[in-house]
């Protein structure tokens, strides 16, 4: 397969097909087997297995999640099968039975084809009701892997044409395949998001979020986060709750409802969102709303990487319904690039007497007049680091049609070159503004404002992105290839390196772990180690010394500390916590462990 390398930490997944002799499921079987399930319990127990597989904590292991979840559901026959195939596959640290995107598609047809029976409640208890409910995610693993796979990897003629066909597939089995967002971060980030820099560059923006919402920024994460312990694994309670119990002797009762309803629906109103236009919106409806309210006040949280997204951009969307689509998502951008830029400066500060190493927003112009303007650059004498910050959405509609350059044209309109209107003008963005930038420096055509790059010889073009799925497999070597492409020639004697790609979350893991190792020196190992940028920083700090000097970040921890005592004087004004409170930072968990990404293979 030219041009695709995928890295070591691949999971294959167990399918129907894997299990049963190669015979794959359709539609009818999935129909049969889930005549044996009802609709309700059926949902809970998806909310169950995707919390186990893909709910946040540090301490539990992949492979703990997978044999919790076997012991749990599996009958004999199917785990002696499991492990049939796990042999053939390189053993259980290499498969995987359940999954996020398997949860997802079992969850749609359970909502639209299982029966509703007001009185379930125990009908697991039922070991053959578990053993069809293993069946019938075992067909949903082959639907998934059909949606997502296809022929998308199947080599072709043209050897070029093999990393834009894939990078979808890539794309999206990345994206339903992996484990939620550290609590404590996605905690910290958006609430530094949405309560400070949102509002610096977008005034109105609490006004516009309470009238989007019924809710304040902070009641609206005092609901969340209050929530948020029934994303973890090891909760006992696991994904359900009473909504008539929670929160119902706090100040926040009436809040609570409003969120309830805003991040709820009902079983009925999902098994429309879920099949409604499917291939156009995907998970749309189950994405703003991951929280299934059944009869009789209970509920459950359905997928917990959706529910984390509830602290991270769904207020941003929230508040999009409402508002001038341009102006929110570019004071999101602009307040993106300030929280990017403040890491910065907290990594390279100023030291009075000294040259500072760190420029912001430089301007400058090339040889031919274009101008441009550097968003930061850090100077270390003969070696430049250059860094252009964004924040970008793909269309969700774009990543698995039938055409493979759908994707492709979106992932260069939001980080290459856009073309639009009716002169064909061209918008630089992303890697084309790293190109330009760099090789004028290259070129000694702009030598920073004051001639401070005089000396560069090597210059690392950085782009840092708020869209942490540009980390997944192919990403990286397709916008390298373009970012070349748009540099054109360097001179002897002077270096541009390949793209490097760091996302929100690198920055963060990296902002207080420069007291152990080097920032710059971390970035030129990567450089020099992962020719092509086949593999992630993420992955590439995983796998090397960096991974066990990483330290949390100061300013998410502290952040975090200071959330959850104001949220729990919010939600209990009356008591008196003290000054010593240990559980205040007990969802944050160690803000600075890193764990690497997992790829799903075909099956």
């Amino acid at each position: 397969m030219p041009d695709i390398k995928l890295p070591n930490n691949i999971a294959m997944m167990a399918g129907h097909a894997d299990l049963t002799g190669g015979v794959r499921a359709d539609e009818e079987t999935m129909k049969t087997i889930l005549a044996k399930l009802t609709r309700d319990d059926a949902l809970f127990h998806c909310a169950r297995v995707n919390t186990i597989a893909t709910g946040f904590d540090a301490t539990v292991s992949s492979i703990e999640r997978q044999r919790r979840l076997v012991a749990m559901y599996c009958d004999q026959d199917q785990i002696a099968a499991i492990n049939a195939f796990a042999k053939a596959h390189g053993g259980v640290s290499r498969i995987a039975v359940f999954f996020q995107g398997q949860m997802l598609e079992l969850a749609r047809w359970v909502a639209k084809y299982c029966r509703h029976d007001p009185n379930d409640g125990e009908t697991f208890n039922d070991p053959t009701v578990r053993s069809a409910f293993v069946s019938a995610a075992l067909v949903a693993s082959d639907f998934w892997n059909a949606r997502v796979y296809a022929d998308r990897l199947k080599p072709t003629d043209n050897p070029e044409e093999q990393l834009p066909r894939a990078l979808g597939a890539f794309r999206k089995a990345g994206e339903e395949f992996g484990e939620a967002e550290h609590t404590g971060i996605a905690m910290a980030r958006g609430w530094l998001f949405f309560s400070q820099y949102m509002p610096a560059r977008l005034p109105g923006f609490p006004d516009l979020f309470r009238q989007a919402t019924g809710m304040t920024v902070n009641g609206y994460f005092t609901c969340a986060v209050a929530l948020a312990i029934y994303t973890f694994p090891n909760n006992k309670e696991g994904p359900n709750f009473r909504t008539d119990h929670v929160a119902d002797a706090t100040a926040i009762r009436e809040t609570f409802d409003s969120f309830i309803a805003l991040r709820g629906q009902t079983p009925e109103a999902l098994a429309v969102q879920i099949w409604d236009r499917f291939d156009k919106n995907i998970y749309k409806g189950l994405r703003t709303r991951p929280i299934i309210n059944f009869p009789g006040q209970r509920s459950a949280i359905l997928d917990p990487v959706f529910f984390t997204e509830s602290l991270t951009v769904a207020p941003l969307f929230d508040v999009l319904g409402i508002a001038n689509h341009m102006e929110v998502l570019g004071a999101f951008g602009l307040a993106f690039e300030d929280y990017i830029l403040d890491f910065l400066r907290e990594m390279f500060p100023a030291i009075a007497g000294l040259p500072p190493r760190l420029m912001i927003n430089a301007k400058g112009a090339n040889a031919v007049g274009q101008h441009f303007e550097c968003d930061a650059i850090l100077n270390d004498a003969v070696e430049a680091f250059v860094f252009e910050v964004k924040a970008a959405w793909i269309r969700e509609d774009s990543i698995l049609t039938q055409d493979h350059d759908d994707f492709v044209q979106q992932l260069l309109g939001k980080y290459g070159i856009a073309t639009a209107g009716t002169q064909g003008t061209a918008d630089r963005k992303g890697v084309a503004q790293l190109a330009r930038s760099a090789a004028a420096i290259a070129r000694s055509e702009w030598l920073g404002p004051e001639r401070e790059l005089a000396d560069a010889r090597t210059i690392y073009p950085i782009l840092v992105v708020h869209d942490q799925r540009l980390s997944y497999p192919g990403i990286g070597p397709f916008l390298n290839q373009a970012f070349r492409r748009y540099l054109g020639k360097v001179p002897a004697g002077r270096r541009v390196a390949d793209l490097i790609i760091l996302t929100v979350a690198d920055i963060e893991n990296l902002a207080s772990s420069v007291e152990n190792f080097g920032f710059t020196e971390l970035l030129k190992d990567y450089a020099s180690q992962v020719p092509g940028r086949q593999t992630s920083v993420l992955n590439f700090m995983s796998a090397s010394r960096y991974g066990k000097l990483v330290q949390p970040s100061k300013r998410l921890r502290n952040t975090t500390d200071a959330i959850m005592d104001a949220i729990k004087r919010e939600l209990f004004p009356g008591k008196d916590w003290g000054t010593d409170d240990q559980g205040a930072s007990a969802s944050a968990g160690s803000v600075g462990a890193i764990r690497s990404s997992t790829t799903p293979a075909v099956h």
